[in-house]
């Protein structure tokens, strides 16, 4: 019955979005020729569909197979119950707006989003006995929670409000940017976490879970910052930015489709160690433990001497980490009744310094970034807060004294772009791919260092995308083919480096069509690869969560399409 709601709100919102009027962006006249303001809308339909039934595997009491002590799948399978049937997983219309307007020398741009998903507003399958949405407010458990509900259902944001200016100063050219604009530095194409755009903003993990293989620009959330760059010699610019927002990484919401831990994200409201209502107590959700909004700055140097094709740069930074790690506190004997509680944390006062080169070769490009990173976090399971650095009973916090591991890393990424011409299998084609690779030089700190995880990893991602023009009239395909894959290793440096899963990753491929430049189309296989397990197991000798690095989509491939149009 779900499915069938579900399937009909997806027919009306295509339905709504193809009765848009054509037209294009607004560009409006002025009194100043060199003013030019536009004003652009892009509405787009998407829709979902789960090819499986949920494996019983993944299901609390499946894998690991539950024993005495065993409560770790009762945090894992929210996301899986609540869409436990093959059928529509989404279905929703997004309205992105963008406002600029500037001269050659000045200028702003503002732009926002808001959406709408009846997927996550309505009911949803879960009838499971130890579902986290239900611990604190006691609501029924084919509701989502609050949180996940306004992620993914039905919300709006403001992306970019900035103003800019070109001009000289002492005669050397050069920009700036004031307000809420991304800024990434370095040559990563998708490893952007690997690389030394890690220190640059949060990203939205969302987005890269629901279009596996978009590049790292793609997936980078805007914060307020003041960034610049001077050309100081005609071979010579360098650049900086001071940020004065620190925003954390956006997760799937618990028991959102793609998540895979139901203690984390939007709508988390407990770490279950029993079934809800079964009485026993539970580790309840807190505000997160964030990190600062001052602190973070950078600057870059990018060097191409004269006669040479290659250009150089060298950077610089200090950032507090976007990603979260957990504490767990437990009850005190006082007051009585006061709860256990579970708790994010993020790192803070990391530092990092890199290089990088890029070059044309036999008509690719081809680029090499290599950085180290100092007082990051290493990857760390869930610990109690009161195993600190400062020592046993010493409640730990996010900079000086934390409980979770802490040490030095090394980070090398290689990617290519090529550009294919025409032949007689398509009419021009790209191939895009990025391998990258990390160790843990030293750990300084042990902390709850995960066991599972080793000094070196490897991953890689390629896409490979096909174009076939005027196929009919007015018509443009593209097939875009895309894999990413962890080679060796389970990182100690990246939490969840490329997914996660060791020997696994992710595939997909598509159809993408432009007609008349209006309409644009989009249909995707998406397939999870690698053993399946779920995100955590446990740990028989301490009993407490460590990672699995099994693959815990495994069971979540699906079919995605959507419909676009600009005004």
């Amino acid at each position: 019955m779900q499915t069938k709601k579900r399937l009909s709100r997806s027919i009306l919102a295509m339905a709504v979005t193809a009765a848009l009027p054509a037209a294009h962006a607004y560009d409006f006249e002025t009194a100043n020729p060199e003013l030019k303001i536009s004003w652009n809308n892009t509405f787009k339909y998407s829709g979902a569909y789960r090819l499986n039934d949920a494996d019983p595997r993944l299901l609390a009491g499946g894998y690991p197979a539950a024993g005495p002590g065993d409560f770790t799948g009762y945090n894992l399978d929210d996301g899986n119950q609540n869409f436990r049937k093959k059928g529509i997983v989404s279905s929703r219309v997004d309205w992105l707006s963008e406002f600029d307007a500037g001269t050659r020398t000045l200028g702003m741009r503002i732009s926002a989003a808001g959406w709408y998903d009846g997927a996550y507003t309505s009911s949803n399958d879960n009838g499971s006995a130890a579902s986290n949405a239900v611990t604190l407010n006691g609501q029924s458990t084919t509701r989502f929670a609050n949180g996940t509900k306004v992620l993914h259902g039905r919300n709006a944001e403001l992306l970019d409000a900035f103003v800019f200016a070109k001009g000289t100063l002492a005669e050397l050219p050069g920009t700036i940017r004031v307000g809420r604009h991304t800024l990434q530095y370095g040559e990563s194409l998708f490893f952007g976490a690997n690389g030394i755009a890690n220190a640059q903003g949060p990203v939205d993990l969302v987005k890269l879970l629901s279009v596996p293989g978009a590049q790292f620009k793609e997936i980078l959330r805007p914060v307020n910052q003041v960034s610049g760059q001077l050309q100081v010699a005609p071979t010579v610019s360098i650049g900086g930015y001071y940020q004065f927002e620190w925003r954390p990484t956006q997760i799937p919401g618990a028991g959102s489709y793609l998540s895979s831990y139901d203690a984390a994200g939007a709508g988390a409201t407990a770490f279950l160690v029993a079934p809800t209502n079964s009485g026993a107590p539970a580790f309840i959700t807190q505000p997160d433990m964030k990190a600062k909004n001052s602190g973070q700055g950078g600057m870059q140097v990018k060097w191409a001497p004269a006669g040479s094709d290659v250009e150089y740069g060298f950077y610089a930074a200090r950032y507090h980490d976007k990603s979260p790690y957990f504490y767990l506190g437990f009850a005190p004997a006082f007051p009585p009744g006061a709860p256990s509680t579970v708790q994010a944390v993020y790192a803070e006062n990391i530092r990092t310094f890199g290089v990088s080169a890029s070059t044309v070769l036999l008509g690719v490009n081809v680029a090499a970034e290599a950085s180290i990173r100092r007082n990051t976090p290493l990857v760390s399971d869930p610990t109690p807060n009161f195993l600190s650095r400062s020592g046993t009973g010493v409640i730990a916090n996010n900079s000086g004294n934390p409980a979770y591991a802490v040490g030095n890393t090394a980070h090398v990424n290689l990617s290519a772009i090529y550009v294919m011409p025409t032949n007689p299998f398509f009419q021009g084609a790209s191939l895009l791919g990025e391998i990258a690779w990390n160790r843990a030089t030293s750990v300084d700190f042990q902390g709850s260092l995960d066991p599972n995880t080793t000094r070196d990893a490897t991953a890689a991602r390629m896409i490979f995308e096909p174009a076939y023009y005027q196929v009919v009239d007015g018509l443009d395909l593209t097939i875009p083919i895309g894999v990413g894959y962890n080679i060796d290793g389970r990182s100690r440096a990246i939490f969840n480096f490329n997914g996660g899963a060791a020997h696994g990753g992710d595939f997909n491929i598509g159809i993408n069509a432009t007609y008349h430049q209006d309409w644009k189309f989009g249909i995707s296989y998406v397939k999870f690869l690698g053993g399946t397990g779920t995100f955590l197991k446990n740990n028989p000798a301490t009993n407490t969560p460590i990672l699995s690095y099994a693959q815990s989509l495994k069971d979540r491939d699906y079919i995605s399409f959507n419909i676009k149009r600009s005004f």
